[in-house]
This record gives structure tokens, C-alpha cells and sequence, in this order.
């Protein structure tokens, strides 16, 4: 880790961390691009932030982009790796309009949406999804946080993962986006 980077994680108090990666993977973005977006956020939405990083992805988690995990001592959020490639494809029946529909976030960051005899191909370059990885489901994940945190302070446990949760998260990241990043290209 850098210098300035290392300044930036004892000022925050959040560890950053990347997971050395098996061939054939690559990270979506990096520990710097992670940094500039935390720098950017209001530090009480950051506070019980205890880890954010970068892991490797699994056959389980192949198709997530991000978790964010609530402990009482210290939550984490994981930004997971990307098949060299930056593709992934899947059997599918779904119409192309619902798909379109259900990766519209993914397709106004750049993201390439194909269908060829009962398969979709996910296709991304590599600026496209740093910034939707870094300026999308970063801020997403701190979402949650800001979600289990509000919960924390009113004397409520911890929320379950729900269409409610999503919700609020995807309304944090979409609102902080538009604050930290406009005008940006």
C-alpha cells in the first residue's frame, strides 16, 4: 500500500485490503479508486466501517459484485474480482426488455447485454466497470452500512438481507453518486 494510501486508511480508520489473486482474475478496480470514493463520503456514514477491499470471486459468488458484512466489532465490505475477460454468460429464458430491465444500473455504466440461443453474455471494458464497481456498488455496499448502522442506534437488530434493504442501499448509491461524482466523466 502507498503512502497516500496508507495516510487515507489510518485517517478513516478502515482497513484497506486486496486478496492476492489466482490467474485468469483481475480486480474491477483498485485499493486507490476505493480510497478516492471513501475520501468522499461524510465520515458518519463511515463510522463501524472497520474493513473495505478487494476478495476473489468463488463458483458461489461469481455473479456478486459486492458484500457487505455487519459485526458488532467492525463491519466489511468486499468488492469481488472479474474473470480476466470481464465477461459472464448464463442459460437464460428471460425476454431481452426484462433483462434490460434488470441490468439497467450495469447498462447506463457501459455494460454490454447480448443474447445468443438461450444465453446471456455480460461484456465489459475495463474504464466501464471501475467506475461502476468503484462509483456504484462501493457506495451501494456503504449503503447497507449506513442501513445497519441507523438500526444499530435505535436499539434494532440487524436488518436481514431484504427487498427492503436493497431498496434503501441502491437509493444511498444512486443519491451519493449523483452528489459526489457530478460533472465527473
Amino acid at each position: 500500500m502507498g503512502c497516500e494510501l496508507k495516510r487515507l486508511s489510518e485517517t478513516l480508520g478502515i482497513e484497506l485490503f486486496e486478496v492476492p489473486l489466482q490467474a485468469g482474475w483481475t480486480y474491477p478496480c483498485s485499493l486507490d479508486d476505493i480510497g478516492e470514493v471513501l475520501a468522499r463520503i461524510d465520515r458518519a456514514d463511515l463510522v463501524g466501517l472497520a474493513k473495505v477491499g478487494l476478495g476473489p470471486s468463488t463458483r458461489k459468488r461469481n455473479s456478486t459484485n459486492g458484500r457487505y458484512v455487519y459485526e458488532p466489532g467492525g463491519s466489511s465490505i468486499t468488492l469481488y474480482s472479474f474473470a480476466d475477460n470481464l465477461e459472464y454468460s448464463y442459460r437464460n429464458g428471460r425476454r431481452i426488455e426484462q433483462l434490460r430491465q434488470w441490468y439497467y444500473r450495469e447498462l447506463m455504466y457501459g455494460m454490454q447485454l447480448d443474447v445468443e440461443g438461450g444465453r446471456v453474455r455480460l461484456k465489459w471494458s475495463a474504464e466501464d466497470l471501475r467506475l461502476f464497481i468503484s462509483r456504484h456498488v462501493l457506495l451501494h455496499e456503504v449503503g447497507h452500512h449506513v442501513h445497519q448502522m441507523s438500526r444499530v442506534r435505535r436499539g434494532l437488530a440487524p436488518a436481514d438481507a431484504s427487498n427492503f434493504s436493497e431498496q434503501l442501499a441502491e437509493h444511498y448509491a444512486c443519491r451519493m453518486t449523483a452528489m459526489l461524482f457530478a460533472g465527473c466523466g
